[in-house]
């Protein structure tokens, strides 16, 4: 639900849900990704949390890079441009992934091979395994988790950094790879769970590919913007610092499309849109080449 948490000198943060005020809020030029620890406590402190923990050698992953950061529009038009006709996985990883949508794997199986087909566009070879995907899952965790416990094991143990070094190695510690293997992967994953559940619908396997695909793309739950200057606004004035939150998940529901999901009308647009989704839909195809019916975990 749309709305304002505002306790001066603490927390400020404005929540949107509505895909037409995200889309045309996320234009203004001082709603920026610069994440500098200005503002109240709460907001200083989550401002430099994710500076520090989504980066890789001091260069920002492309989810929190700044608008005005050197080469962001170029590289990320390139990477838009090279991912449209890039290979969708291998075809053993198809298969598995197919596999596991029909309930003949565990999921076990989901994440590694997912976040393989991913590191496959980045560094050929790029090899499944158990350690990566818990790198993944660490990296991802890092900056949202406000368990202070879990926090503190994270600083003891060093955990998020080593958890960066291991998705790095294989990318050549290129920013956009680590981003994809180890931040974005996730909603590729969750888009996976929901296409498993189709398929156990009752009239699941039916469904034609273009509504699964609508249904199995999905977006981060929340995207986090900063405001860089001050602005009036419907919630009230804005001062530095002031976060707002796009609740994407929640806009998905209310309006299920490519630029809800991708945002794809933005400058920030996610440029594996057209990857992720041709993605789901070769694997909700591979699904259909075997009879249902098989061995269920």
């Amino acid at each position: 639900m749309s709305g304002r948490v505002r306790i001066p000198g603490l927390i400020d943060v404005i929540r949107l849900d509505e895909p037409d005020v995200i889309r045309a809020i996320s234009e203004d030029p001082r709603l920026d990704r610069r994440f500098e620890k200005i503002g109240p406590l709460f907001n200083r402190f989550l401002a430099g949390r994710i500076r520090k923990v989504l980066q890789v050698g001091g260069h920002p992953l492309p989810a929190v890079a700044p608008r005005g950061q050197p080469d962001r529009a170029r590289l990320q038009a390139q990477l838009e441009q090279r991912l449209a006709g890039a290979q969708l996985g291998t075809p053993q990883q198809r298969q598995t992934l197919a596999a596991y949508v029909r309930g003949e794997q565990s999921e076990s199986v989901l994440g590694p091979t997912a976040q393989a087909a991913v590191g496959e566009l980045f560094s050929p070879g790029y090899a499944a395994s158990a350690a990566r995907w818990n790198a993944a899952r660490t990296l991802d965790a890092a900056p949202r988790s406000f368990n202070p416990l879990q926090m503190l094991w994270w600083a003891l143990t060093g955990a998020v950094g080593r958890a960066r070094k291991t998705l790095a190695a294989p990318v050549s510690n290129d920013p956009t790879a680590v981003h994809a293997t180890g931040v974005a992967i996730h909603n590729l994953v969750r888009g996976l769970k929901i296409m498993r559940g189709i398929w156990k619908e009752p009239y699941g396997q039916g469904l034609s590919t273009e509504a699964v695909v609508c249904r199995c793309a999905v977006a981060p739950a929340t995207v986090m913007r900063q405001w860089a200057s001050k602005a009036s606004t419907v919630h009230g004035e804005i001062e530095p610092g002031t976060l707002t939150i796009f609740q994407l998940d929640d806009a998905r529901h209310r309006c299920p499309s490519h630029s809800t999901v991708f945002m794809t009308e933005s400058w920030s647009r996610c440029p594996a849109h057209h990857w992720t989704a041709s993605l789901l839909e070769a694997v909700w195809r591979e699904a259909h080449t075997k009879p249902a019916g098989g061995p269920r975990s």
